[in-house]
């Protein structure tokens, strides 16, 4: 798909890998972002994972890297394999001695480059800062997602790191049994307790996605608390990263009363017993306060309202997710596994 790099003059400083899957839309912005970088374009090649993608990826990662003047390797899995198992595919098929990795829904600025290869000439590890992108912030709507770095917060997100090559081959890469979410985090992790050094530079920025809440997408989402919970299984100090207390978030215990209320209301309707509905009202009462009042969604009070169902399924669905995960982990514990 591009020419291949036969002496060892043109072996590059750094790698830049992106895992994708069903993202054609955004690649050519990302590319375009990289052909924007201050380093030489010399120094660095892009390696772009595509994990069985079935929209048209493949075709517009062949007509960019065609057109592009940077050098562009398109690799591909052919079954999906998840967030891990792409990022391993694109950075065992990059050849520098540092690897830099970014997303699909990012938007590296042109010093992002520079600054990681500078600051991997010290460190082992380099995080970067990450902002929603301000152009789609304005408007969004409550309940809006993105992604948000500021310092070095102990999760370690791909969106905008960076590695020596050394610790990715001696640790193995990421763990592929994180299908959804942690898999970053815990390589980093794996890789500090070992000794490896870590910084955080504040100026290698990377814009990310503003995406206007979806329900159905918020609900996907919720799978991602598996690999939560597996992450502090093996990292207990990342507890607080995630809510506190047996429920995880405030609103999870809440909303399980509010569950068992809105049953009762049923029954109550259907059986014309106005003391059920009664107290099933009452039952509502603590999760409607906190998502209203205590820890409100963005915007006034009528979004609120038009907000309180789906963010109720919402919230139901993470702590279904959570506990059935903790479930399976105490179940493997019990037997003699590991927390896999």
């Amino acid at each position: 798909m591009e020419p291949e790099m036969t002496s060892i003059d043109l072996v590059p400083d750094i790698s830049v890998c992106v895992a994708t899957c069903n993202r054609a839309r955004l690649l050519p912005r990302l590319i375009a972002a990289l052909e924007q970088q201050s380093l030489d374009p010399s120094r660095f090649e892009v390696v772009i994972a595509d994990d069985a993608s079935t929209d048209d990826t493949q075709e517009v990662l062949r007509e960019l890297s065609g057109r592009s003047p940077l050098h562009v390797r398109v690799v591909r899995n052919e079954e999906r394999g998840g967030p891990a198992s792409a990022r391993n595919l694109a950075w065992r098929s990059a050849i520098a001695p540092f690897v830099a990795f970014t997303d699909d829904d990012c938007v590296p600025t042109p010093g992002w480059l520079a600054l990681h290869l500078e600051a991997l000439g010290g460190v082992d590890i380099a995080q970067g800062r990450v902002a929603p992108d301000p152009a789609q912030a304005h408007g969004a709507g409550p309940l809006a997602r993105s992604i948000a770095v500021v310092d070095e917060n102990g999760l370690y997100e791909t969106c905008n790191i960076s590695y020596r090559r050394s610790w990715l081959e001696g640790l193995d890469g990421f763990d592929p049994t994180f299908r959804r979410a942690g898999e970053d985090a815990d390589l980093a992790w794996r890789a500090k307790l070992a000794g490896a050094s870590t910084t955080f530079s504040a100026d290698a920025l990377v814009y990310h996605d503003v995406d206007p809440f979806s329900w159905r997408r918020e609900l996907r989402n919720t799978r991602r608390w598996a690999g939560v919970v597996l992450l502090v299984g093996r990292y207990p100090h990342l507890r607080a990263r995630f809510g506190i207390g047996r429920s995880w978030r405030g609103a999870h215990r809440p909303a399980v009363l509010a569950a068992g209320a809105l049953v009762l209301i049923a029954w109550g309707i259907a059986s014309r017993r106005i003391l059920a509905i009664s107290v099933g009202a009452a039952g509502m009462a603590p999760y409607t306060w906190y998502r209203l009042h205590a820890h409100p969604v963005a915007g006034g009070r009528r979004q609120r309202l038009k907000l309180l169902g789906p963010v109720f399924t919402i919230d139901l669905a993470e702590l279904a997710v959570i506990t059935s995960t903790r479930a399976r982990l105490w179940f493997r514990s019990l037997v003699g596994g590991q927390y896999r």
